[in-house]
């Protein structure tokens, strides 16, 4: 089989014990707390702040004295008159918990003593993963506000993995983990039932080919790429795509710019669609690479006098004349954010896509006791000064994702239970930019656009693939990279 636009692939790998889209805590770097610049060929400047503001803390000692005596009237005068016994472990962990559920912030919660060594295990010991990289389907209703999640597409399945070994492919779709449907959950959701401890096993139910079925893996240690790149061909525009950051990513990163260069690269395309984070220090030290004596993030706690800044070392890999273009999407969260951000803020990168995520926030995570506990202590600022957090990072250039409208959202389900896409492969089995189009042509009355023809058959192409022959990017049908394309032409 042959592929018109196939690439030349190169993927750095790291040891990963979770599944690849997984995060440590929901979309990013939960446990990072203040960056060690040790680690860092950067610079850590304090922030020059006003004192604390004292009476605001005098204030809320007074209030939370205040409400601890109401609250032990009010205990004690339960057990007084409560009839039956009562569980003090019991009522403690739930007034502990009830105190961080009612500051409304999914990033900070309690674990009780009870939950703790199972909270433990999946954030201190070892993740077990399957070795799948997956996105989820959207339906977009009218409201651009309202948008549902449909299937866990599964986009490319890794070698020597779970995955690998138990059939699973490129193109098959995750209706329900462990019976439980992933309908309208995100795609860390799905990620977070997924993972688990080395050696447990999860089921899934899996729709290929308009069969469903039910298949049970074991989790393990499996070896996925941190990064791909590659060049894009007769353009002299090199592409890597960052799927998490890792401790060694930026080291990875080194070494794949490198190589491009070695293979005439003019500009550059970094992808951090649907990349949900991980390690702020590795974000920032990729940053430092394209970035020189500026600032590259401000950390602002509670406390001011804490603040501090993160500034680019005077070392520069990449040529500052060399043109960037960062492609971000709903989906780029959190360290994703920082270094699209930071980027756009230096004026070292133009941003294509849609707006990311929204996370711009620090979490710590510490033993209280015999329970756990993650608080959110500090957020994420850009140099330009606007918040991330709960409103992600605007594009230069926008550029919409690939949706299911809502009027789509049943003829897009019929379609992929159908095995049009599978009979039409079997009659023209190479892959190429004419049998795609040829595809959308003869469904052109399924009621789907022809993006989405596109990218269904595609999908069921890749299945066919072994991970080393799928391509590393789409320079056919992929919107956005097209666009990233055509600017970088245009500057030339």
């Amino acid at each position: 089989m042959t592929h018109a636009h196939g690439r030349k692939r190169k993927a750095v790998f790291v040891i990963l014990v979770l599944l690849l889209i997984a995060t440590s805590m929901v979309f990013g770097e939960g446990i990072y707390e203040k960056s060690s610049p040790s680690q860092l060929p950067l610079v850590m400047q304090e922030t020059e702040t006003e004192t604390t503001n004292l009476s605001v803390s005098e204030s809320g000692a007074a209030r939370i004295q205040k409400d601890m005596t109401s609250l032990t009237r009010l205990y004690k005068h339960l057990d007084d008159e409560y009839l039956w016994d009562i569980d003090y472990d019991k009522v403690y962990d739930a007034m502990a918990k009830a105190m961080f559920d009612a500051l409304g912030d999914k990033y900070t919660y309690y674990v009780t003593a009870e939950e703790s060594e199972d909270y433990e295990e999946e954030s201190l010991g070892e993740y077990g993963g399957l070795g799948f990289y997956h996105t989820k389907t959207y339906i977009e209703y009218q409201d651009p506000d309202d948008i549902t999640t449909l299937y866990c597409n599964i986009n490319q399945v890794f070698p020597n993995s779970p995955a690998a070994y138990g059939g699973l492919k490129a193109g098959d779709m995750i209706t329900h983990i462990n019976g439980e449907s992933v309908i309208d959950k995100e795609g860390t959701e799905c990620s977070s039932l997924i993972k688990g401890e080395v050696g447990t096993t999860v089921t899934l139910t899996i729709l290929r080919g308009g069969a469903a079925f039910d298949q049970t893996f074991t989790r393990a240690k499996v070896n996925v790429p941190a990064i791909v790149s590659t060049m894009i061909e007769d353009t002299g525009i090199g592409y890597i795509r960052f799927l998490q950051f890792y401790q060694n990513t930026a080291e990875d990163t080194k070494k794949a710019i490198e190589e491009l260069l070695k293979e005439g690269m003019k500009s550059l395309i970094i992808d951090l669609r649907d990349c949900p984070g991980g390690m702020v220090d590795s974000s920032l030290s990729i940053a430092d690479m394209f970035i020189a004596s500026s600032k590259l993030l401000s950390v602002h706690y509670k406390d001011s006098s804490k603040d501090y800044e993160m500034w680019a070392s005077r070392n520069l890999l990449v040529d500052p004349s060399m043109k960037v273009v960062i492609i971000i999407n709903e989906n780029s969260a959190s360290s994703s954010e920082i270094l699209a951000a930071t980027m756009k803020d230096n004026g070292r990168a133009t941003l294509v896509g849609t707006t990311s995520f929204g996370k711009g926030i620090m979490q710590s995570i510490s033993l209280y006791g015999e329970a756990d506990m993650s608080i959110t202590v500090a957020s994420f600022i850009p140099p330009s000064g606007n918040e991330i957090h709960q409103v992600g990072v605007e594009p230069d250039i926008y550029v919409p994702s690939l949706y299911v409208t809502e009027d789509m959202a049943q003829a897009y389900t019929q379609m992929i239970k159908s095995s049009a896409a599978k009979d039409f492969v079997d009659k023209h089995e190479e892959y190429t930019i004419s049998n795609v189009k040829l595809f959308a042509e003869e469904n052109a009355d399924s009621g789907l656009t022809e993006e989405i023809l596109h990218a269904i058959v595609q999908t069921e192409y890749y299945s066919r693939m072994t991970y080393d022959e799928q391509p590393v990017c789409d320079t056919w049908f992929d919107s956005q990279l097209i666009a990233a394309i055509e600017l970088l032409q245009e500057e030339k």
